[in-house]
């Protein structure tokens, strides 16, 4: 583990900022039911959260936190059942979630929402219709059937599952459902990756065709935010599969300021340890995947250095207040979140970039 470093708990938030960087915050850390119940309690005890602007940010959240953790399906949606048990939030969080998650293309997201009845198949097929998705349409195919989506302009990845359409629909839908569930065409080097699986990568690496330097496209539906280019060593880290990336690392595969990268989004302590034997950067990563005890880690050890600019852009607001050493700094960056959030200006950078020198 890494240092039990408490800087980012002990940072004065201004009371305009709390509602949005208690969500942030308690999201992040969410791992059991019981943590799930008391966030929610707090959410719907309280009547500051009972914003338009609170609840948009809500939305997006939820959608953010299954993008950057492993397995969160299930706690979102133990969330969207307490939440949506009040007519408040049923009425108002409920469909900005469901626009949310097409916005984002969060295919398994919804399907787990879908299969904890969260939401039903005509609110799915209102939306597919009314924005004209042949990607959810296809994706949710072994659910609804298929529908004609002659309309619709098909994504690449639905170009291709509609060519081999008979080998997915074979024993209902058996390999497209297994595609679904790994994000990955199944018995593939990165499902084996993913999973893993040690006996199965090895028997990849035997194989005359196999190219350990390759560089692989992400899937369209992986649910977890990957950089639009891996490696298989970048992907065993982002995956947090030790094993897998063991094996890459003992073969001699030197370590990229990319697969640093990977390794502080995917978690995983171990591997970020042995990365920075190597590599002292990504610091962004821990930013952006609000990895903040790898954060925290990486300043007390000065592995690098970053400004509050930067946490701005990948919105996470309590590591911008963490980093923001100066009086002056702290104030326009507050005062820049407080006009996010009442509707007075669009983008953080703007506000910032006419005060770079305090970064």
């Amino acid at each position: 583990m890494f240092q039990d470093i408490s800087c980012l708990e002990e940072i004065p938030i201004p009371d305009s900022l709390q509602p949005t960087i208690f969500i942030q915050n308690s999201l992040i850390k969410l791992v059991k039911n019981e943590c799930v119940d008391k966030f929610c309690r707090i959410i719907l005890e309280s009547e500051q959260y009972k914003t338009k602007i609170i609840v948009e940010k809500l939305a997006e959240e939820l959608v953010i936190l299954s993008q950057i953790r492993q397995n969160r399906f299930h706690l979102i949606s133990r969330i969207c059942q307490n939440l949506f048990s009040e007519s408040y939030y049923k009425e108002q969080l409920r469909p900005l979630l469901l626009r949310r998650i097409f916005r984002e293309s969060s295919y398994y997201l919804l399907l787990c929402l879908y299969n904890d009845q969260i939401y039903s198949q005509n609110d799915i097929m209102n939306l597919i219709l009314e924005q004209k998705r042949s990607d959810f349409a296809m994706y949710f195919a072994p659910e609804f059937g298929l529908i004609d989506t002659s309309i619709m302009i098909p994504k690449q990845w639905v170009k291709k599952v509609i060519k081999h359409l008979s080998d997915y629909q074979a024993n209902d839908w058996a390999l497209f459902k297994e595609y679904r569930t790994l994000g990955w065409l199944p018995n593939s080097i990165v499902a084996a990756i993913k999973k893993d699986d040690l006996d199965a990568l090895l028997d990849f690496e035997v194989d005359s065709r196999f190219n350990i330097n390759n560089f692989i496209e992400a899937s369209p539906l992986e649910p977890f935010r990957l950089p639009r280019v891996n490696t298989y060593m970048s992907l065993a880290a982002i995956f947090g599969s030790i094993n897998c990336f063991k094996l890459f690392y003992q073969s001699d595969i030197p370590v990229t300021d990319r697969i640093m990268h990977s390794a502080i989004a995917g978690g995983n302590y171990e591997i970020v340890r042995i990365c920075a034997r190597s590599v002292c950067d990504g610091f962004e990563a821990a930013i952006e995947y609000r990895q903040n005890e790898i954060m925290d880690w990486l300043l007390q050890n000065s592995l690098c250095k970053i400004s509050s600019a930067v946490c701005m852009d990948w919105n996470n607001l309590l590591a911008a207040l963490y980093l923001s050493d100066k009086t002056e700094t702290n104030e326009i960056l507050i005062k820049g979140m407080n006009e996010i959030y009442e509707g007075k200006a669009i983008a953080m950078p703007e506000i910032v970039s006419s005060s770079s020198n305090y970064f």
